[in-house]
C-alpha cells in the first residue's frame, strides 16, 4: 500500500487476519456476493438500495459522486451504474485487501470508477458508504472492535459532503456466528446524533439481518 494509489496506515494484527480471509473468499467464490460474505446476491442488492435511500432525489438527477469505504469487488459501481435513475459522475472505491482491488479493477472498466487499494479514504464525494464493511471481526476484543468501528464511521463522515450511509448486523439476529460483529442500532443511532448529525434515520432489521443508518448534511 501506499504511493499514490493510497494513503498507508499502520494495521492492527487483527485486520491483517481480516483482509486475509477476504482475499481468501473472492479467490474461493470470484466477484459476487459470497465472494465479499454474503449469503446471495438478492441480499446485497437489498442492501445497496436501503443504502441509497440516503441520497437526495435531485442530486440523482443532476449527478453525484461516491466513496465506497470497504468496497470489494466493486458491485456496487454495478449496481449504480445499472439505474438509469441514479446519474453517478464519479465513484472512488477503497479496499484493504489487494486481491478485492485487483478484482475490481478487472470487472469494472467505466471512466467513472476508481479503486484504490487502502484502508483510509484521501478524498470527500458527496456521498460516502459502507456495506458490510464492519461486520468481520474475526474474535477481535469486543470493546477494542467498536471503538474501531466508530472511528470507522467518523472517517467516513469526514469525506461526506451531503450524507453517507452503512449497514451492520442486528444484535438479536437468531443464530449469530463467530467471527462477526452484532451491534445494537439504538447504540450508533445515538452515536451518529451526537457526534455526526441531528439527521440520522434508522432502516430497522426486516428481510435482512443487519439494520442500516442513514446521516445527513
Amino acid at each position: 500500500m501506499g504511493g499514490r494509489r493510497g494513503r498507508r496506515v499502520d494495521r492492527a494484527p487483527h485486520l491483517n487476519h481480516i483482509t486475509a480471509a477476504y482475499g481468501q473468499r473472492v479467490r474461493r467464490f470470484g466477484p459476487n456476493a459470497q465472494g465479499v460474505c454474503w449469503a446471495d446476491g438478492d441480499g446485497q442488492t437489498l442492501r445497496f438500495e436501503l443504502l441509497l435511500r440516503v441520497v437526495d432525489p435531485a442530486d440523482a438527477r443532476a449527478g453525484f459522486t461516491v466513496a465506497d469505504y470497504g468496497c470489494g469487488y466493486g458491485a456496487l459501481f454495478t449496481y449504480l451504474d445499472d439505474d438509469p435513475g441514479l446519474n453517478v459522475t464519479g465513484y472512488v472505491g477503497y479496499d484493504m485487501c489487494p486481491e478485492m482491488v485487483h478484482t475490481a479493477r478487472a470487472q469494472v472498466r467505466d471512466p467513472r470508477a476508481r479503486f484504490v487499494f487502502a484502508d483510509r479514504m484521501n478524498r470527500a464525494a458527496d456521498y460516502a458508504f459502507a456495506s458490510g464493511t464492519f461486520n468481520l471481526c474475526l474474535g477481535s476484543d469486543p470493546e477494542g472492535w467498536n471503538h474501531y468501528v466508530k472511528a470507522g464511521i467518523q472517517h467516513l463522515w469526514a469525506h461526506a459532503a451531503k450524507g453517507m450511509a452503512f449497514n451492520m448486523l442486528d444484535h438479536h439476529t437468531p443464530g449469530p456466528m463467530d467471527g462477526l460483529y452484532y451491534a445494537d442500532p439504538d447504540e450508533f443511532v445515538d452515536f451518529c446524533a451526537q457526534h455526526l448529525s441531528p439527521r440520522v434515520e434508522l432502516i430497522p432489521r426486516d428481510a435482512l439481518p443487519d439494520w442500516t443508518i442513514l446521516v445527513r448534511r
